[in-house]
């Protein structure tokens, strides 16, 4: 049908024109409307946020650096804790455990009262002594205001232990009492007399001294806890 239409346009074309050839065919018109295939856009993040993000991130750091130094500030003004325990107390109750203890190690009996008094030493004359070598106690404890009567008696405990304590030479089960209550002499001498505390007699309530030996346990100075255990681990390993 379509083909038969186009034959008739085309005789009537030729017919028109008096020729056999058909007519020249219009010259098409530019075409305005189509355009070249334009470059691909180059895609990337877009930056213009980056500045409000770095100020909050500012006022966040601000605000955490404000808070970390009020607490460091609260925390140095702070009242430092005492201890729960005087250091006569402490050494009181020390002793006392030492002596409920009964201990046939006159080893460990002698590393533990030279540790109590040592301790005692530090607190008292604070000066760290739990951590002296006897060669660097002695002259330091001269420097001190020692009572006369007491300083060759000290001089002559620490002598006699250091080889019970060290060499493995035997103690004698007599000195032992002696010495305990030499340990407690040299605490009531050198306390102070506004803070002298009443030292317990043969009549005094054992359960009242048992009481206050977990106290004082709790409050033994650092030091005094490192030099017992030093010297407790040198027992077990010889």
């Amino acid at each position: 049908m379509s083909s038969t239409l186009s034959n008739l346009i085309l005789a009537a074309t030729y017919a028109d024109t008096g020729s056999n050839s058909p007519a020249p065919v219009p010259a098409p018109s530019p075409m305005t409307d189509i355009h070249d295939i334009k470059p691909a856009l180059v895609m990337g993040l877009d930056w213009s946020w980056w500045p409000w993000a770095a100020a909050a991130l500012a006022v966040i750091a601000a605000v955490l650096l404000a808070w970390w130094l009020w607490r460091r500030r609260k925390k140095s003004t702070e009242p430092l804790l005492t201890p729960v325990l005087s250091p006569e107390a402490e050494a009181y109750a020390l002793l006392d455990a030492l002596a409920a203890d009964n201990l046939n190690d006159g080893k460990l009996y002698y590393f533990r009262l030279s540790a109590i008094l040592r301790g005692y030493v530090e607190r008292r004359f604070e000066f760290p002594a739990a951590e002296m070598t006897l060669e660097e106690l002695l002259p330091r404890l001269a420097q001190v205001s020692l009572p006369k009567e007491l300083d060759q008696p000290f001089i002559d405990f620490c002598r006699r232990a250091e080889p019970i304590k060290f060499a493995g030479l035997a103690a004698d089960a007599g000195r032992r009492g002696l010495d305990l209550m030499f340990a407690r002499d040299f605490v009531q001498r050198t306390t102070p007399s506004a803070m002298e505390p009443t030292v317990p007699t043969e009549d005094t309530s054992s359960q009242r001294w048992a009481d206050r030996i977990p106290l004082a346990q709790k409050a033994v100075s650092q030091s005094s806890q490192r030099l017992i255990a030093a010297e407790s681990k040198t027992v077990k390993e010889d």
